[in-house]
């Protein structure tokens, strides 16, 4: 018996185990290749609203027409959440807030902030991160509980939010330890329409604040993927796949995110990952492209819609 067969997706353990205790939040190519991790950033077709240029392309966005009328959010949602984003936190606003008085005169930079106030600047991309993730989901969240009798272009239910029950060998769905650096696993959506797809789409959120000099992909975002990847190998019904196609939207501090594709055969992780949207500046343009990505169909290769993959699901 081989290594791999005796230990099944042992790649896949060993790299969670590594990119955990990574000190560097923004690896080189050249660290992430010597992990066995292929990644590489990809374009926009401009012409196309922005969709993002995958290839192999295994998830199709909705058409961007309209899309932010056809999916509107729902205003009776008690779970609440945000229906438009805070303006940017600033040392002078926190000054301006805090309990402790500050004397006139005091500049508004970091260094001045009393040890209470620098930990809420500090924690602030973190609770920017999270406000992005509600506000998208807002929008996500109506359609993806729609009933087939109503008008939408989602031909049904075609996602629902996947709970596996822990078991072990699971990993943790976020790093709270260490607050720098902390991420999470915010959510899971399968596709349980017959027949069953390997495709699924998962949201994290993490307190980095890109780098302008930096586009790669950051240590948390590989955490949130190698995590998502763990829990489809060790439960059904993604555990009996040949590939794990996963379209990660990924939320970070300044108002960034973006769009990663990720693939994991068994052997190998190919992540292919689009520049960052800005929704500072320009809000209702990113969110179209998040909306339209979060309620994205399964496809197989360049547009080709996957009706069954070899070998079949068994049917739980």
């Amino acid at each position: 018996m081989t290594l791999s067969q005796a230990q099944p997706h042992a790649f896949l353990r060993s790299l969670f185990q590594q990119i955990n205790v990574f000190e560097d939040d923004f690896p080189s190519l050249e660290s992430l290749q010597a992990l066995g991790i292929q990644a590489s950033q990809v374009s926009l077709d401009t012409e196309k609203h922005d969709t993002v240029k995958f290839d192999p392309c295994f998830f199709e966005p909705q058409p961007a027409n309209g899309v932010l009328q056809r999916y509107p959010v729902d205003h009776t949602d008690s779970a609440g959440g945000a229906l438009k984003l805070s303006p940017p936190l600033s040392v002078q606003d926190i000054m301006d807030r805090s309990l402790q008085i500050y004397p006139p005169g005091v500049a508004p930079i970091r260094e001045n902030l009393t040890e209470e106030d620098r930990v809420i600047f500090e924690t602030d991309p973190r609770e920017e991160a999270t406000e992005l993730e509600n506000f998208v989901h807002r929008h996500l969240l109506k359609a993806r509980a729609r009933s087939p009798s109503e008008e939408t272009t989602l031909d049904r239910r075609t996602q629902c939010r996947w709970y596996p029950r822990h078991k072990e060998g699971d990993p943790d769905y976020g790093q709270a330890f260490d607050l720098s650096k902390w991420w999470e696993l915010i959510s899971h959506y399968r596709y349980p329409d017959l027949p069953r797809k390997p495709h699924s789409i998962i949201s994290c959120v993490s307190m980095i604040c890109p780098r302008e000099t930096y586009c790669g992909v950051t240590t948390p975002e590989l955490c949130a993927i190698a995590c998502a990847m763990l829990l489809r190998v060790n439960h059904k019904p993604f555990s009996t796949c040949h590939i794990h196609p996963v379209l990660v939207l990924s939320y970070m501090g300044n108002r960034r995110a973006r769009i990663i594709q990720a693939l994991y055969d068994g052997k190998t992780l190919a992540l292919q990952y689009s520049p960052f949207w800005n929704f500072a500046d320009a809000e209702r343009a990113s969110l179209q492209v998040f909306v339209r990505y979060g309620l994205s169909k399964p496809v197989g290769g360049p547009g080709r819609v996957i009706t069954t993959y070899p070998p079949p699901f068994p049917v739980t």
